[in-house]
């Protein structure tokens, strides 16, 4: 096939267009990769497991592994306080015993204390609650890189004060060349440091590295009985380094943002009490007796019987309700006596002083059903121990009508509740 220059011509230019084209979209892509944050990921484990015995103990108690600076055998935490390493998370810095750059060239740190709001979702239901972490406190390992900088752990021990809304929590020594530094942040954003000494034993200058930078941290949740059982999962980021959520005014770190996974388990109590262990049996009668029926014929105009019962709980749940004989969405009574087998509707009611249902309105009195859904009960919000509560039974008028019909006839039925605290 004969091709004309002038086409060839364009052919090229074209060619070299593309080319150009992607030549740029390259280096477009290799600056948005360079631009990515670098992450260390956290991850911590917490949870809040009532106990009715305990009904002041209403917090998330931290249950990842002790590490980083109350872990080391020469520091010394408050009771309670906890510290857990970030894995990779380092820097470089240099003190300066004779600097009054007191943020650059000396122990510093500036901390957002002041907390970050959290979603938590449960990982089955899918049901989310905002919870607020907070940062409490801080350590870090200083390692000298230079054995001809000073004595690294007698510059630290003979620091001034700290300068700042902070507390010094003890700093340990590890020889010449290491030491230990923390600190316990407020409920605010601070920048805090401490002088390096200019007497004998703390003159000191040099390049450090700091290493197994750890903090300890809190979670709260508005109203933790508020909020039903189950394994929440959430996660949240902060900025490292020059004006970050945490920053060591360190001259490099190895990473821009911390990513703390957090997993919540939260385990609520929840106790029935009988009069008697096992299967209850309830026998129904009129309210006073046979005596009207006996004397004068009269049909009563109900059959009941009341079962109390003590409930101790810290949740919500749902009630469901199962039938040996169902009626349409209730239960039913079987005569056990005659080939028909005739049924007849027996109505079944709760009563939960101080709980309500999904809409709203009073747990007393509510009629049960047996669809799958079954009756959500609430949170009360609080501790709800021994609280007395009651099952009614019941055949409306009808039904006592058509059992007198057959003297000495017996009429039962099965009725099952189910109390289910992993509310969907």
């Amino acid at each position: 096939m004969y091709i004309r220059p002038k086409d060839s011509f364009i052919s090229i230019i074209s060619f070299i267009f593309h080319t150009l084209k992607l030549i740029s979209l390259s280096a477009l892509l290799t600056l948005t990769m360079l631009s990515v944050a670098r992450a260390a990921t956290v991850d911590v484990t917490t949870e809040f497991i009532a106990d009715l015995s305990k009904p002041q103990n209403n917090s998330f108690v931290n249950t990842t592994p002790v590490s980083g600076f109350c872990n080391i055998p020469t520091v010394t935490c408050s009771s309670g306080e906890f510290s857990i390493l970030i894995p990779g998370l380092d820097g470089v810095k240099y003190f300066d015993y004779t600097s009054k750059d007191f943020l650059r060239n000396h122990p510093s740190g500036s901390f957002d204390g002041t907390g970050k709001d959290v979603i938590l979702t449960e990982v089955n239901t899918r049901q989310k609650i905002q919870g607020q972490f907070r940062f409490t406190n801080f350590g870090v390992k200083y390692v000298r890189m230079d054995e001809n900088s000073g004595h690294l752990s007698n510059a630290l021990v003979t620091m001034g004060p700290v300068v700042g809304n902070c507390t010094r929590r003890a700093a340990g020594g590890g020889g010449g060349g290491i030491a230990y530094w923390g600190l316990k942040i407020p409920k605010e954003r601070v920048t805090c440091y401490q002088a390096l000494s200019s007497g004998s034993l703390g003159l000191f200058q040099g390049d450090i590295r700091l290493e197994e930078i750890s903090f300890g941290y809190t979670l709260d949740v508005p109203n933790p009985l508020g909020i039903y059982s189950g394994e929440y999962e959430g996660e949240v980021v902060y900025s490292v380094g020059d004006g970050g959520d945490i920053d060591f005014n360190a001259e490099t770190t190895s990473d821009t943002e911390i990513r703390i996974k957090i997993k919540a388990t939260v385990r609520h109590a929840f106790q029935l009490k009988f009069p008697s262990e096992g299967d209850i049996k309830v026998s129904l009668a009129p309210r006073g007796g046979w005596s009207q029926w006996v004397n004068g014929g009269r049909v009563p105009d109900s059959l009941s019987q009341e079962v109390p019962f003590t409930l101790s709980s810290t949740s919500g749940f749902t009630v469901n309700m199962r039938c040996e004989y169902d009626s349409g969405t209730g239960c039913a009574l079987r005569e056990t006596t005659s080939p028909t087998g005739e049924k007849i509707p027996l109505e079944v009611s709760l009563t939960l002083p101080g709980y309500k249902t999904e809409n709203g309105t009073e747990a007393r009195n509510l009629l049960l059903n047996s669809l799958p859904a079954g009756h959500v009960i609430l949170p009360p919000g609080e501790f709800v121990i021994h609280r007395r509560s009651q099952i009614d039974f019941r055949v409306p008028k009808p039904g006592v009508e058509m059992m007198v019909k057959s003297p000495g006839s017996t009429w039962q039925g099965a009725v099952t509740l189910v109390f289910d605290t992993q509310v969907d």
